[in-house]
Order: C-alpha cells, then structure tokens, then sequence
C-alpha cells in the first residue's frame, strides 16, 4: 500500500513529512529506530528544498513493506533541483567518506549539507525523471542478522521427490548452506526471513528442490520485473547432481512462460547452470581482491520477438549488427540524427550500488554528460567501487548518442540484453581504466 501527500515547501511541514514516512516504514515491518531514519532523511531533504525563496510543490510517495520502506519526493525539474538531488545521490555512493572529503567528491555546494545527512541515513539514493519532474528515491532496508553455521550436515546426494514452494525450514535449510558452495550469491538470498518477505510483500518468486525428510537439495528465484525476468541461480547444495539443476530451471521456466515477460537474463549464473538451454548474450569482468574473473550473460526467449530498432552512432553499427544476427533477433539499425541538441545543459543518471557494482542508467540528456559521468566514476574509484557499469536504452536516440561520451571514457560494450520490441534493448558497457 502506498501513502501520498502534497507538501508546499515551508518548514512547519517538516514534522508531519516525518511522521508519515516514519510511520509508513513501521507499519511495513521495520524497527522504530529503522523508521525514524528514513523519517530523518526525508526531513533533512525537505529542510533543504524550503531553503528557496521560490514557493514549489512537493509530492511524496512512501511504501512500505517487510524488508524495506521507501519515500519518494517528485518536484519540478529544474537546474538546481537536478544538481542538488544528484550531489544526494554521489552523497550516498561516498557514505564512507569523512565530511571533509564528501562534501567536494559528491559536488555539494554551500547550506547542501543536510543532504550529506540524508543520504547517510539511508541504504540507497536513487534519482527518476518524469515527463518534467525531478523524483529522488530514498530506501531504508530491514536489518537481517547474519545467520550462524549451520549444526546439522548438508543432505547426501539423492534423487528430487518434488519442486515445491519455499517452506520455512526448506529456505532455513537453503540459506544456511548457501555461503559454503554459493559466496557469490545475492546478499538477500542469505537470510531466510529476508527471503520470505521479499517474496510476500516484494514479487520475489522462488522454488526449492525437496529431497528425504524434507532436506532442500537446492533452489532458484527469479523476479519478475518488466518486460525481462531477472533468473538467480540454481543453486545446489554440496555433491548434489545437475539433475536437481534441471528440474529446478524447468520449473522456474514453467513459471515464467506464464507471464508477459519477452525472456529470462541469468546475469550471474552458477556453475551448474543448464547452459545449452539458453543463448549466450556476452561477458563481463568482475574485479575483486583475488583478480579479474570474466563472468558470462545468457538469456532464453520466452515469447516471440516483435523485432524493432536501435539508434547507435557509426562506429558501433557493425558491432551491433553482428551481435543482432548471432542471436537472431530482427532490428533495424538507424543512424542518429545529424542534430541532437540536449534541452538542457544538465544531465542526470540514475544509480544502483550492489556487491561492489555500481550500474548507471542515463535519466535525461544534457550538455554535461562527459562531466557528469566523469564525477560519478572518479567518486565509485575513491570508494573503492572498481565494477562500474552503464546501461543504455537503444530504443532512445539520445541515449545512443552517450555512446561516443562512453568509448571517450574508456567504456567499452560487453553485451546486448533483449527485451523485444521498441525502447527496449539495453547495451551494457563497462568501465576499462586506461591502465587495466
């Protein structure tokens, strides 16, 4: 359920903001001392925008849910909201800095602190952009313990006696023995409870493979969001064969072809990934303390494709076409406009954090592109966040025209994510320093 309310920029209007998010946030499932952050948050952001002379609207939008509570505020788009709410979002991403060196890393100008403020109160900051509004995103997570080792042994290889739906003791089982075979798997797969309420509350969809007494032998999740249903796993527990694999990806197709989704990316596959059951879109390279591992892409069509086009500038085209024609999907490649002028001089891009990958997705098109992508991976290198990624729409012919901005950044493509039809496809690059 959500909650929306219309506040004019004026400090009185600061305890009632807060109240709400607070009490939205409590009532989903989260802690008082959870709440009262994303209240202080959304407080701290409001007190900044009633800094302005000029009298604006704000609308608020909060949700709350089990694992997670969010406040979105939506306000015209103008220059110095687009700046001041995207120093927000830098400010979460450098949450670690100390103040002195967050306050020019993340851009903030003079009486912006109380977005420093902000942005550390909470677990992720995220920009949107609305025909001519401006929206910042402000989530606060449920804290979920971690669990202890497990004090009973994994299941001894066995045969499947059925697919079902998560149990309580089947996903304490599951996330218990995940982190032994499974280090790299999504941090909310490793809580049960956290599991559970994703699911109950999020569309997090999942199944478990049963085995004696009711062991689970292993499990998939997927979720589907949009057009293209994001797959996890299988994952398997110790010595169990790739038959329990099989079963549990046919199971999550069976699902998924029930839906309006056009396909299913595993972006993170596990090593007993049925991988002859889908098309290999590329790669791309994670870095971490023990080196580079080069990690595959692979993708299954679930309904037929509608074809439709992608705008690119010259020096991608024959790239593109090659990879079109390897996966057999019908585009038409246009060449972008000889006049692209961007109708504002400020860009913005959204910002996604997770397991040390920072993954940017252009907003709205401006003059200052470069500059803005340049201060958004020099700030994800001082954090330490060496995995940075950009995802282009090539439905969109500004965000084509990024490409040139890209390849001069020392971006290079990695993989075509399909999803079918018109504004649809996404090119995923990567960041490659120069020295790497």
């Amino acid at each position: 359920m959500s909650y929306r309310l219309i506040l004019q920029n004026c400090a009185s209007g600061r305890p009632v903001l807060e109240g709400l998010a607070s009490g939205v946030a409590q009532n989903g499932g989260l802690t008082p001392d959870e709440a009262a952050l994303l209240g202080q948050a959304c407080g701290e952001v409001f007190s900044f925008l009633c800094q302005g002379a000029e009298e604006i609207e704000l609308e608020w939008v909060f949700r709350g849910h089990a694992s997670f509570a969010e406040a979105q505020l939506w306000l015209p788009a103008r220059p110095r909201a687009w700046q001041a709410l995207q120093a927000c979002q830098l400010s979460g991403l450098l949450r670690e800095f100390s103040r002195e060196r967050l306050l020019p890393a993340a851009d903030l100008q003079p009486g912006q602190t109380s977005l420093m403020r902000a942005a550390r109160a909470v677990e992720q900051v995220n920009l949107r952009a609305q025909d001519r509004r401006v929206g910042l995103c402000l989530r606060k997570d449920r804290y979920y313990p971690e669990l202890d080792p497990p004090r009973w042994p994994a299941p001894p290889p066995q045969e499947v006696l059925r697919i079902d739906q998560p149990t309580p003791a089947g996903l304490q089982d599951f996330c218990s023995f995940l982190p032994d075979r499974h280090w790299g798997a999504p941090i909310f797969l490793r809580h049960p409870q956290r599991v559970s309420d994703l699911m109950a509350s999020d569309g997090l969809c999942g199944v478990l493979a049963y085995g004696l007494q009711d062991r689970c032998l292993g499990g998939m999740f997927w979720w589907p969001k949009g057009r293209n249903i994001r797959g996890y796993g299988p994952y398997l527990m110790e010595g169990q064969s790739k038959l329990v694999a099989e079963q549990l990806l046919d199971a999550c197709l069976r699902a998924s072809a029930r839906t309006a989704a056009y396909g299913l990316s595993i972006l993170e596959p596990t090593l007993d990934l049925p991988v002859g059951q889908f098309e290999r879109l590329g790669s791309y390279t994670l870095r971490d303390k023990t080196g580079r591992h080069e990690v595959p892409a692979y993708f299954r069509q679930l309904h037929e494709d509608p074809g439709g086009a992608a705008w690119c500038p010259e020096f991608l085209e024959d790239w593109l076409r090659q990879e079109y024609d390897r996966l057999e999907l019908g585009r038409e490649i246009r060449p972008l406009p000889t006049e692209s002028t961007a109708p504002s001089p400020l860009s913005a891009f959204s910002t996604e954090l997770q397991a040390g990958r920072l993954i940017l997705q252009p907003i709205h098109p401006g003059d200052d592109s470069t500059e803005c992508l340049e201060r958004y991976v020099k700030a994800a290198l001082e954090a330490g966040v060496v995995n940075i990624f950009v995802t282009l729409d090539l439905g969109q012919p500004w965000q084509g025209a990024l490409a040139q901005v890209l390849r001069n950044l020392h971006f290079k493509p990695c993989f075509l994510r399909p999803a079918g039809g018109e504004n649809l496809d996404l090119l995923i690059w990567q960041y490659e320093s120069a020295d790497a």
